[in-house]
């Protein structure tokens, strides 16, 4: 890498079915830079691709190479191959949450029974998701990806984080795994899934147990920015295109919370409040670092929700619609910012 370059990197929160919203925004750059003649796929726009549950989806599905790009013959077709392509677009992934959402987070059943029997068991099998993940991602693995990526996962066996990385991947094959088993580990939130069991590609003798990333890092921008400082060292600013997932808007107040007790704190129906509290409180920390660091260019994309729901699991088609006409309001308010992201973007 040239001395004094600037490094490109896109960072996409967790947030289940709200993954929609970060996919959608994609699409709207995505769209803005075509139309200004900037045509490469975002795995070849972005140095470093970072993700948490639904966002490492997204930054797997656009750095998974198409593997059917013919190898080459001989030296000249070798110099003069075409580099593989993104096996999904980003209208790919759009699709992926409009038609699988209810795959994955089925609505059958009592509502209010499934949240409770959530207190105790996790609330949806497992078998759909890993259907998807196969069937789309297939034994890809980490180090194949098109441009590094960073996929955060909490190892349990170990109690550390994990940070699945491309750059680690290529160099140690205990940091190679299949891209559906980084997928499945990066989006097993606790009480929704079932924690993930895992080996590396070659070493099927280490076995690790995950759970989602989000329990330490639902923003994983401030990880992706180190990494990416690891990476080039020589670089001499860092572009973070942070996107958010939307903002749960429901606050808590003395009243009600005064008598909570254990299953008060992690209740779906009270929106989580754990969860949520840690990963708002989370996303200031690493929002409050990047705008203070010197060689970063921070600009995030996250607006409050707006009469969606903010369940991460309500994939019904009435929401999945509330939450793209939501994506046309932060469009509508955020022309700076995006018209900002765009001229950074198109000469890459």
């Amino acid at each position: 890498m040239l001395p004094g370059r600037t490094v490109r990197i896109l960072s996409i929160d967790g947030g289940g079915i709200r993954g929609i919203i970060p996919a959608l925004l994609l699409h709207h750059i995505k769209q803005n830079l075509e139309a200004r003649g900037q045509e490469k796929p975002f795995a070849r726009i972005f140095d470093l691709v970072a993700g948490t549950s639904t966002g490492g989806l997204i930054a797997l599905g656009l750095t998974a190479p198409d593997t059917e790009t013919p190898p080459a013959s001989n030296l000249l077709s070798w110099l003069t191959r075409r580099r593989p392509e993104p096996k999904l677009g980003i209208m790919n992934l759009v699709d992926f949450y409009r038609k699988q959402g209810e795959s994955i987070f089925p609505s059958r059943g009592f509502h209010r029974w499934r949240n409770l029997a959530q207190a105790f068991t996790e609330k949806y099998d497992t078998q759909a998701l890993e259907t998807i993940a196969r069937d789309i991602l297939g034994d890809l693995t980490l180090r194949q990806t098109l441009c590094p990526v960073l996929i955060t996962a909490y190892d349990t066996t170990r109690m550390s984080m994990q940070l699945f990385r491309t750059t680690k991947a290529r160099i140690d094959k205990k940091e190679n795994f299949y891209l559906r088993d980084v997928l499945r580990a990066t989006s097993a939130a606790p009480t929704y899934f079932e924690p993930h069991q895992l080996s590396p590609v070659d070493r099927p003798d280490l076995e690790y147990t995950m759970v989602d990333g989000a329990v330490f890092a639902n923003n994983p921008a401030l990880l992706a920015y180190y990494e990416a400082k690891r990476i080039f060292p020589l670089a001499k600013r860092f572009v973070i295109v942070s996107l958010g997932t939307g903002r749960q808007q429901r606050s808590y107040e003395y009243d009600q919370m005064q008598r909570w007790g254990f299953l008060d704190w992690i209740n779906p129906l009270k929106g989580v409040p754990l969860l949520t509290m840690m990963n708002s409180a989370q996303n200031q920390l690493a929002t409050y670092q990047l705008d203070r660091a010197r060689d970063v260019d921070y600009i995030r994309l996250d607006r409050a929700l707006e009469g969606c729901s903010a369940r991460i699991d309500d994939a019904s088609p009435r929401n999945i619609e509330c939450l793209e006409e939501f994506v046309e309001k932060i469009i509508a308010s955020s022309e700076p910012e995006l018209t900002r992201i765009i001229n950074l973007l198109k000469r890459a």
